[in-house]
């Protein structure tokens, strides 16, 4: 049965409206990508790390250091252009690259508007010399080291060549949850003393990258088996904070939870403050579950876990490709609390997942975003208790062959 043609409200078919299309009549940004190939001495995991970067030829920010990169032609893909960029630039090729995040501050690059697509790999030390070509007028390996610093989310990182006496150092400060991974709500800003400093928002690059890096070799270092076998469920807390940095990088590990057409629907509000958390205590549980109070008011962090409605299990039209339904969103929200509880775990913190509680009371008493529902509570800490684990089923009882 032949479909009828679809027309839009100007009477037109796809083919004719693609053929009426012109593209010029809207203002496009240009788009490039930049690689940071990051080289690290063998079996070191959180040291001996080096960062190829370039000298720029040209303008803007001539003779700056950058990362290798330049615009994506009209006819290859984002990957097919970093690999060619990496070669005209650097001489590198073969390199199998990851994407990190893309930068799109309208006001990032003085030529125009440019939206970046940034690229990192990471090789053993010795096994590449780079060699600049094209808009590059040196391609060298700088050496590249982090400082801790005693305040929550302060810290900063050094790139430096010694041959060329050259020596930056990026102060970084992250105010909120949302920093891990990208640049968001994280102040970068350069040393006073530093000799140099990186060209464009390059900085921001690499702190992206390296926030990846740590939370790659954090979930290197986890025995999952172990972690899912020694993880319980914790109701009785240490009188301790937990740290910001802390609680960053178990959602950044729980934001690799799986969800519906990776529609990555769960959110995590995290509740300090103490009066909240013995309103919420007090005046939104049901009535009979005494113990869930006492588990929430001795807790020092509360995770409300939401989800946002109208995407897990749906279709762009709205309509549902699943039997579940919407029922689809509660599976997804399980997903993300298990992900998050383990990498807690990790952490060395203690979780338990709460599902009785008013959810109408919370959502006004934390002003819930509009759009979302509360999927489950969980309070977090340092444990203080080890429980046994609970007797668990045989797998003959569990698992079944057909």
């Amino acid at each position: 049965m032949k479909r009828e043609e679809l027309r839009n409200e100007q009477g037109l078919t796809e083919q004719e409206f693609l053929a009426a299309y012109r593209p010029g009549d809207y203002e496009r940004p240009s788009v490039t990508v930049d690689m940071m190939i990051f080289a690290k001495e063998k079996d070191k995991q959180d040291s001996g790390l080096k960062l190829l970067l370039i000298q720029r030829r040209n303008h803007p920010c001539i003779y700056q250091w950058a990362i290798p990169g330049g615009f994506v032609e009209m006819t290859e893909s984002l990957e097919e252009a970093a690999a060619r960029e990496l070669k005209e630039e650097t001489g590198l090729e073969g390199i199998a690259m990851t994407q990190v995040h893309t930068f799109g501050n309208p006001k990032r690059d003085p030529r125009t508007r440019i939206i970046s697509c940034a690229y990192m790999a990471v090789v053993e030390e010795g096994s590449l010399v780079p060699r600049a070509g094209d808009d590059a007028r040196q391609a060298v390996w700088f050496q590249l080291s982090v400082e801790k610093t005693e305040k929550p989310g302060s810290w900063s990182f050094v790139l430096e060549n010694k041959e060329q006496g050259i020596w930056m150092k990026y102060l970084v400060e992250e105010n909120t949850p949302a920093a891990m991974f990208t640049h968001q709500d994280t102040r970068i800003w350069l040393a006073p003393d530093s000799k140099d400093a990186l060209a464009f928002d390059h900085p921001e690059f690499v702190y992206c990258a390296l926030k990846q890096m740590q939370l790659l070799n954090m979930l290197k270092k986890m025995d999952l088996i172990k972690g899912i076998q020694e993880r319980r469920s914790i109701r009785k807390f240490k009188d301790m904070p937990v740290p910001h940095e802390v609680m960053e990088a178990v959602v950044a590990a729980a934001s690799f939870a799986p969800s519906w057409k990776n529609t990555q629907t769960a959110r995590y509000i995290v509740v300090e403050q103490k009066e909240l958390i013995q309103t919420i205590a007090s005046d939104a549980y049901m009535a009979g579950f005494s113990y869930n109070v006492k588990t929430v008011a001795g807790a020092p962090a509360l995770v409300i876990l939401t989800t946002v409605k109208g995407r897990s299990g749906y279709e762009r039209d709205g309509s549902f490709s699943t039997p579940k339904g919407d029922k689809w969103e509660a599976f997804d929200a399980g997903i993300a609390a298990q992900t998050f509880c383990l990498a807690a775990h990790e952490k060395g913190l203690g979780t338990v997942i709460m599902g009785i509680f008013d959810e109408k009371k919370i959502a006004e008493l934390i002003g819930l975003p509009e759009g979302q529902e509360i999927a489950a509570l969980i309070p977090v800490g340092y444990p203080d208790v080890n429980p046994e684990a609970p007797k668990r089923k045989a797998v003959s009882e569990l698992l079944t062959f057909l």
